[in-house]
């Protein structure tokens, strides 16, 4: 046993072709067209399109650590490698008077085209034809409003196809706020015109990691604790390079001890198993990466006393059920795929500090 494990150690760390270090800063080959008519490959920042609107970030090569940042308004345009492209554009958002210039990302071009930008965490779709841009974001209600703020965006939408037969302007009238069906009703629109039209494919950019570990802890009142866990881990690149939805299985088991006087002392051995579904938000995108967590859990308890017949009580929400998790911790890359990594948390009860070592799968 103890050589398989002395084999597989290895494995891990130098089959790292075969992962990712989390979503540390990813630059990928793209082209900037700017203002002034210059054009420029570079390497480029890919990240969520929410930053992406406002300004990009490059650097010359792979090896340079220096970077520039370009605003919005030094960009006319951007074509990633991967087929993303993004726009220069002007609006002004509902209900305010700002008139703002980002680069939106093209959905779909042809006679009317189509853009996404996220403004204050919100996402809005801008149909743009001629040099009227009509800007479509879905109804909302916060916790400041006492009502729902309406935007019609089926007006706007309208609007934007306003020569279009009255079958499609039937379908903008009663279409939902989604992406994807707007893209593909302006699509229609524009083959009606244009001949071809060009729909972008939006392909979510997910990642996903499968990642196990130990964690140890020793106190004066507990003699050992371990904490073992294997979490499958997802990124919505496009939301966020720096959320991610976790699930997957964790083990804790730990002996404490509780003086009942001065003279007796009694041992418990205690262990959780439990079945995890948090989100987890890292607070840095880099090789050094605190973070924080918080979600909930289906367990199973189980404790053993030493010298006193005591036992959990048992039903639901006692030796078992569902219950809150939380904390915070930090993760850092010794190599690609090999973790050191520190855990503050309480899932069930206050696990307290443990530290150890994970592998990305």
């Amino acid at each position: 046993m103890i050589k398989r494990i002395c084999f597989l150690i290895p494995v891990f760390i130098f089959k790292s072709y075969l992962i990712n270090a989390q979503l540390q800063d990813e630059y990928i080959k793209g082209t900037l067209h700017f203002t002034d008519g210059r054009k420029e490959p570079t390497l480029i920042l890919n990240e969520e399109t929410g930053k992406l609107n406002n300004s990009v970030t490059v650097k010359d090569s792979s090896s340079k650590k220096s970077r520039k940042k370009y605003t919005a308004a030094d960009i006319l345009s951007i074509e990633f490698e991967n087929g993303k492209k993004f726009r220069q554009i002007t609006f002004t958002p509902h209900k305010t008077v700002d008139t703002l210039t980002v680069l939106g990302r093209v959905l779909v071009t042809g006679r009317v085209n189509l853009y996404q930008v996220f403004y204050k965490e919100s996402m809005i779709l801008i149909a743009a034809r001629e040099d009227n841009t009509y800007p479509m974001q879905k109804d909302e209600f916060t916790s400041n409003d006492k009502e729902v703020k309406e935007h019609f965006y089926n007006s706007f939408l309208m609007n934007a196809l306003k020569d279009a037969p009255d079958e499609l302007r039937e379908k903008a009238a009663k279409i939902d706020f989604d992406e994807k069906r707007i893209s593909r009703l302006i699509f229609e629109y524009n083959q009606l015109y244009n001949n071809p039209a060009e729909l972008s494919v939006i392909k979510k950019e997910n990642k996903k990691f499968i990642t196990g570990g130990l964690l140890f802890k020793k106190t004066k009142n507990t003699p050992y604790a371990i904490w073992g866990f294997i979490h499958y881990r997802l990124y919505f690149t496009d939301f966020s390079r720096s959320t991610s939805f976790n699930t997957g299985f964790h083990y804790y088991q730990y002996q404490f001890k509780t003086a009942y006087s001065p003279i007796q002392t009694n041992t418990f051995n205690r262990s959780i198993a439990s079945i995890p579904f948090f989100v987890q938000q890292n607070l840095l995108n880099k090789s050094f990466r605190p973070y924080v967590f918080g979600g909930f859990n289906l367990s199973y308890i189980a404790t053993k006393a030493g010298t006193q017949n005591i036992e959990d009580e048992t039903g639901f929400q006692k030796n078992y059920g569902l219950h809150f998790l939380g904390g915070a911790g930090i993760e850092i890359n010794l190599l690609r795929n090999l973790l050191l990594k520190t855990d503050y948390r309480f899932e069930n009860f206050n696990h307290g500090f443990m530290g150890g070592l994970a592998v990305i799968f």
